[in-house]
């Protein structure tokens, strides 16, 4: 087939949509493959074209085609292109949607949702994730929501829970399961299962830890309520375990805000004298301690021998500095899996296990040895 055969896409994305913009190219391709717009044998447009018509980086068509060939609907061939595949349209078992708050840490959340994606996919299930975006009222954006459930769709995942999304989905009468939430919460008749996310769960580790390498004072450093609320109950008996939230606000930041408050907020306070740094250093953040780690650096403050550090940390994603550090580390691929699992539990009839945890590891490395 010559290049110039090879039909455009017939469809547009859309930039202020809260379905992604690869969810969009996947779901165009799927409906054109569908519909017959492209047939068996047919050729997709190249990555570079597709690129070029919709005005993106090269990974959101790369990782909707991919997820293409996971359903079987296309084939990559080398040197010839993405081939619609000759064994015909897959009939999928279900329609699933990821649900993601606008609060969530982009990095888990994506590698969270790749990892559940691929393993429903390869179950025979489609798969769509929405991110759900608040108005200026502070509330969320619902109406995608609507819109979406016109289709039939099995199962609804809530990454974190959510009242105001919980009782949305209550009364559009679909079923659905929360990641995170707080354990004992009553559930609506339409939730029909719940995985806590326990982030203070490697806290005792820590504890244990100190308490053997013979660490009298701890300093939690964090960012806002929610890394306030992490060790509200923490008072270890022979440890000074203090707190420091740096940001006393609500509203979520960007990275770089987080990052740059961090390291001007530590930086000011060393300025004024170093006494009160405490044996340990724990960074409840993985984006602020990047900029604790950068203000340590910059001051010469020297780790482990002037303090100890242990970090939260996002296996894949960091924060990473001069040293190995000791960090409790999350990991979203595996926590999408587990989650995953449970969802085709639920789909195939044996109900969705109760009592599922995602916990942190406790992984010691040179900054706190």
């Amino acid at each position: 087939m010559k290049r110039s055969d090879i039909r455009k896409p017939p469809f547009r994305i859309d930039r202020n949509s809260s379905v992604s913009l690869s969810d969009q190219i996947e779901d165009g391709f799927r409906q054109a493959i569908l519909c017959g717009y492209y047939r068996e044998g047919d050729i997709l447009p190249p990555l570079d074209e597709i690129v070029r018509r919709f005005n993106v980086s090269r990974i959101i068509p790369r990782r909707a085609l991919r997820r293409l060939a996971e359903q079987g609907l296309v084939v990559p061939r080398r040197h010839i292109g993405t081939i619609v595949t000759p064994k015909g349209v897959k009939i999928w078992r279900g329609h699933v949607i990821l649900l993601i708050p606008d609060v969530t840490g982009a990095y888990y959340a994506n590698a969270f949702a790749d990892a559940f994606r691929a393993k429903l996919s390869e179950a025979g299930y489609s798969f769509t994730r929405i991110t759900m975006a608040k108005r200026e009222n502070g509330r969320y954006d619902l109406s995608p929501l609507t819109a979406e459930f016109n289709r039939h769709v099995v199962l609804t995942v809530l990454l974190h829970g959510s009242p105001e999304i919980e009782r949305h989905l209550s009364r559009l009468k679909v079923p659905f399961v929360i990641v995170g939430g707080k354990a004992g919460t009553r559930r609506s008749g339409n939730c029909v299962g719940q995985v806590l996310r326990l982030r203070a769960a490697a806290i005792p580790d820590l504890l244990l830890h100190c308490r053997s390498a013979d660490k009298k004072r701890v300093l939690q450093i964090g960012w806002d309520a929610d890394d306030a609320a992490m060790t509200a109950d923490i008072h270890p008996k022979g440890i000074a375990f203090d707190r420091w939230i740096i940001a006393e606000k609500d509203a979520p930041a960007h990275p770089e805000e987080v990052q740059r408050g961090a390291l001007e907020a530590v930086s000011k306070r060393l300025a004024a004298g170093r006494d009160w740094l405490p044996d340990v250093l724990f960074l409840s953040d993985d984006v602020l301690a990047s900029g604790v780690l950068m203000a340590l650096l910059a001051n010469g403050i020297r780790v482990p021998e002037d303090v100890c550090v242990a970090t939260w940390a996002h296996k894949g994603s960091g924060p990473v500095f001069v040293t190995s550090l000791t960090r409790m580390e999350m990991d979203p691929e595996t926590h999408g899996r587990k989650v995953a699992d449970c969802a085709l539990s639920y789909l195939r009839g044996r109900g969705f296990p109760e009592g599922i945890e995602l916990r942190p590891t406790y992984l010691k490395g040179e900054s706190f040895p």
